[in-house]
């Protein structure tokens, strides 16, 4: 364009402002504010024009209408650079309209539904999150890296679908947001899953408006209509943004309100005393098209410093371990970390839920039954998508009178096939994350702690916090151990005995053992066996349990040399978690002599080969340690018969019933095997007291018990 040809186009263009001007004068005491404000919007516009005109853009990079952008626009902007932004726009592929206002040629100064969505695609197709259709400073730095020729831009075309509506909310009244307090309430919105399959929510966008500082806050949480809070509480950055609410799943259908909420912060001295702030929805994280109006804007609250609400100090309880602990896979019942909250003595608190921060290397998969603990009443737990923060929340609130303390601690069990070599610590990573609500103005309160210490993420030998930086609580960590033989011994209730030749299940010895943790199987089993006799002559030789399962064999010892020989229980035995005792049985075969001992042993480290733990599926380590069994003394069946030296001689009268005669000893504890007797004849010889002899048949009823 030349110099002169630019000169007509801008005389041209102020001569329109000029009808403008007088229109607008001329019309002023006929017309309405509302035709005042649009014609204020049309001023704006050309005057856009004439800076475009005059040079303040430049038509560089991908060749369409360019511009050093400078100013923030949003959904509802009027004037400023909106014209700049649907010239841009148009020029670079994201139409803004196809005809009418806002098409290529008839760019207006008005920030609409099609502007915004014009932005969300040009976003989209640079990787510009969140796709709010927000022209902030991120957006405004890529259109302007354009228009410098530092990069191109594809094209793409957006299709919109049913994904995700965005609607304001009844929206909090207007009030204080005293220092310290946490939970402000300040924007209201619900979305609404318009698909037919779950959307996942990667955060949702908010920014700091009104007239107040960033560090009046120590945070910004997103809560749900139930008051849980959804992801951490996060700060604002540069640009007054933070993305709140972690990631969260919509279910097909499903609509959920929000509150986006402010953690005051903590202390006097930034004198933010008297501002006023507001915080806006400015973007859904999302991969679905997000529909509705934003951004959303709330309560307006106005910062105060010098209200005194309640507070509340935390302390170690007493049910916290405070030391470092190594436990194995399968312990139940676990009490991980525990603190102990005291009301200050300004009003009495409520205490509405807590949020574990899980900083160890165990997944949620390992854990099992967590439960917080208040009072002595457990309450169930819920964790995040991270697997990390795990809260529990008490319906109704826990009281907390004034300068009266709760104990509040989690625990668990230890179950995961992963959980070996892992650690488990619970922390409480901020102070909010203590969700205490004062009983006298209302206002959530940020409890300070007594403790101190230097943290170790993960790996605490003893607990600590800190009011200054995060976490606010860590507790101590427990190391995960796999499987393990706690005790091997020989078994006391398998006692030396003699045993019998050729009579099977003969019992050989016995060792107990005690596993915790999981179970454990090993591959094969090996015994040793010394003997006395000629021969080793041991054959269908049996492992059996307590409950007297045969859980491995029958296999026949094997001859070494020199009276030693060897039992292979060559199959898998799984050993359960517990004490159990395990007796092996066998035929003593004829060539063993009468006298001849047998004595077994094991080794678990050395001959019970490949231990796995099998929940954990890791290699367990055996003691090292030879358990010898009890000897056992080949002998002949025997029987010793003997007279009891009770009853003792006395006087029976006649016709008495039930009278005790003798008394019998039937000894087979020498015998090598059971003995059983078919028959036993008893001669009774009787006399009277004058001598005469007692004829048998005098006695009826004879029983042998």
């Amino acid at each position: 364009m030349s110099k002169a040809l630019a000169t007509k186009k801008v005389a041209a263009v102020l001569l329109g402002f000029g009808m403008v001007l007088a229109f607008a004068s001329t019309a002023s005491a006929q017309t309405t504010s509302s035709t005042l404000s649009t014609l204020q919007a049309q001023v704006q516009a050309l005057l856009a024009q004439i800076a475009a005109l005059q040079g303040s853009g430049t038509a560089t990079g991908s060749g369409g209408a360019c511009f050093t952008f400078t100013l923030t626009e949003q959904f509802g902007s009027n004037g400023g650079q909106v014209m700049w932004v649907q010239e841009f726009l148009n020029g670079h592929g994201f139409t803004v309209a196809a005809s009418g206002a806002g098409s290529p040629g008839n760019e207006t100064a008005h920030f609409g539904a099609l502007t915004r969505a014009a932005v969300a695609a040009f976003q989209k197709a640079n990787g510009i999150s969140p796709t709010a259709g927000y022209w902030g400073p991120l957006t405004r730095a890529k259109a302007n890296a354009i228009c410098a020729g530092s990069t191109t831009t594809t094209t793409t075309t957006t299709t919109p679908g049913a994904g995700v509506t965005v609607t304001a909310g009844v929206q909090p009244a207007n009030s204080l947001a005293p220092m310290n307090a946490t939970r402000v309430p300040f924007t209201t919105f619900t979305l609404t899953n318009n698909s037919g399959a779950a959307v996942t929510i990667n955060g949702v966008t908010v920014q700091r408006t009104g007239l107040a500082n960033d560090n009046a806050f120590a945070g910004v949480i997103l809560l749900d209509s139930n008051g849980l809070q959804y992801g951490n509480s996060q700060t604002f950055n540069s640009n007054h943004q933070a993305t709140v609410g972690g990631t969260f799943t919509l279910q097909a259908g499903q609509s959920m309100t929000f509150t986006v909420a402010g953690n005051m912060e903590l202390s006097p001295g930034n004198s933010d005393g008297g501002q006023v702030a507001s915080i806006s929805v400015v973007g859904i994280n999302t991969s679905v098209p997000v529909t509705g109006s934003l951004p959303i804007t709330g309560a307006q609250q106005t910062i105060n410093e010098t209200l005194s609400i309640g507070k509340a100090t935390v302390s170690l309880s007493g049910f916290d371990p405070n030391s470092h602990r190594s436990e194995p896979i399968g312990t139940t019942g676990l009490i991980f970390s525990g603190v102990r909250i005291t009301a200050g003595s300004a009003e009495d608190e409520k205490l509405y839920s807590i949020t574990w921060n899980q900083t160890g290397s165990a997944g949620s998969t390992d854990l099992a039954n967590l439960s917080t603990v208040v009072n002595g009443t457990s309450y169930p737990v819920t964790v995040d998508a991270s697997g990390k923060y795990y809260t529990s929340t008490f319906p109704g609130g826990i009281l907390v009178t004034k300068g009266n303390s709760v104990d509040v601690y989690i625990k668990g069990d230890i179950t995961g096939s992963s959980a070996s070599g892992r650690t488990v610590e619970f922390d409480i990573y901020r102070s909010s994350d203590i969700y205490l609500v004062g009983q006298t103005f209302g206002y959530g309160i940020a409890p300070t702690t007594s403790l101190s210490g230097t943290n170790t993420s993960g790996a605490n030998t003893s607990s600590g916090g800190s009011n200054t930086a995060n976490p606010f609580y860590f507790g101590t960590y427990v190391s995960v151990t796999g499987g393990t033989l706690s005790t091997v011994s020989s078994a006391s209730t398998v006692a030396p005995q003699n045993i019998g030749v050729n009579v099977p299940n003969q019992v050989l010895g016995g060792f107990s053992t005690n596993f915790t943790g999981e179970p454990v199987t090993v591959q094969s089993v090996q015994v040793d066996t010394a003997t006395t006799t000629g021969a080793l002559g041991l054959t269908n030789v049996t492992l059996v349990d307590s409950n007297g399962n045969v859980v491995a064999g029958p296999v026949d010892a094997t001859y070494v040399s020199g009276g030693v020989g060897k039992i292979l229980f060559n199959s898998s035995i799984t050993f359960p978690v517990g004490p159990i005792t395990y007796t092996i049985k066998g035929t003593v075969t004829s060539g063993s002599t009468n006298g001849s001992t047998y004595t077994l042993s094991t080794n678990p480290n050395t001959e019970w080969l490949s231990p796995v733990g099998q929940t954990s599926g890791t290699y367990v380590t055996l003691p090292a340690t030879t358990i010898t069994m009890s000897t056992m003394t080949v002998q002949p069946g025997q029987l010793t018969i003997s007279a009891a030296s009770s009853p003792a001689s006395t006087n029976v009268t006649i016709n008495q019933n039930n009278t005790t005669i003798a008394n019998i000893v039937l000894d087979a504890s020498q015998s090598g095997e059971d003995v059983r007797l078919n028959s036993l004849p008893i001669i009774v010889s009787a006399t009277s007291t004058y001598g005469a002899t007692i004829l048998q048949t005098n006695l009826t009823n004879c029983q042998l018990y």
